[in-house]
């Protein structure tokens, strides 16, 4: 295990496996970068594969402070820096889309070269102007109120409606519940409301490097709506699109065609 100290001093926790182009892979709310146990070992084959856990996340520290998107931009930034990477692909899921945006907005193609953004919507907050997103207000501030009441009743429920097929929740889902279980409730509750609060409709289309979105499309499972992943697709430039017949943990259902897809984007 290996850990760095940012500069507002919380350990955050990554794993560096691998030789080659930089692959770095960012976990979405709540979880770690155990999510991604189908993909790393085939992918470090070819690449250098980094996995970090978010502050408050898996086995990073859990302060008190610093649960803002900004903050774990900032966060991504500094484990960059640290490993002094170059011409990184950027990976993404879910929360961890967001994570990415915030660093474009802040850092734009600083060390990157290429982006992979895996279910997230442009904003998650439904209202008037954006059916399209995850969850209405009344809903936000109900599972956020749950979460700190019973985190351990709603966090195995929540995991369960991201899988597809009940034999992958059967096989995966003490393992996603578990680690959702590591991050303390009441900060869990904080940066679930941030990261849906936030709208990065006004950043997403100035993203200038080779991005492609990884789309779920299943009827169960599935908590980016299509319209949300078309949205992204048609607001940055050249992007390409590629959906996948999964749920919203589609590397962890469908782990050979993602990373083959992965894989063929590295290379190009």
């Amino acid at each position: 295990m290996a850990f760095f100290t940012t500069n507002d001093g919380v350990s955050i926790h990554y794993e560096d496996v691998g030789a080659g182009k930089p692959l770095v892979m960012i976990h979405g709310w709540d979880q770690s970068g155990r999510a991604f146990c189908n993909n790393v070992p085939a992918l470090s084959r070819k690449y250098r594969v980094i996995t970090v856990d978010m502050r408050g996340h898996g086995d990073s520290g859990k302060p008190a402070y610093g649960y803002h998107m900004e903050r774990l931009s900032k966060d991504l930034e500094e484990l960059l820096e640290h490993l002094d990477l170059q011409d990184v692909t950027l990976f993404g899921w879910s929360m961890g889309c967001c994570v990415i945006y915030g660093y474009w907005d802040l850092f734009r193609d600083k060390r990157l070269s290429k982006i992979i953004l895996c279910g997230e919507a442009p904003l998650n907050l439904i209202q008037e102007d954006n059916p399209h997103g995850f969850i209405d207000y009344p809903g936000l501030a109900a599972l956020a109120d749950s979460i700190v009441k019973a985190p351990d009743t709603v966090i195995p429920g929540f995991a369960k409606g991201m899988f597809n097929k009940e034999e992958n929740f059967e096989k995966y889902g003490d393992m996603i519940s578990s680690e959702s279980l590591k991050f303390p409730p009441k900060e869990c509750a904080f940066l679930l409301k941030h990261h849906c609060y936030t709208d990065w409709r006004d950043v997403i289309p100035t993203i200038t490097l080779p991005t492609l979105i990884l789309a779920e499309y299943a009827e169960t499972g599935a908590l980016v709506k299509k319209e949300a992943n078309q949205w992204n697709h048609d607001h940055i430039p050249g992007s390409e699109m590629v959906t996948f017949d999964s749920g919203h943990l589609l590397f962890l259902e469908e782990p050979e065609r993602f990373n083959a897809v992965v894989s063929a984007f590295m290379d190009r």
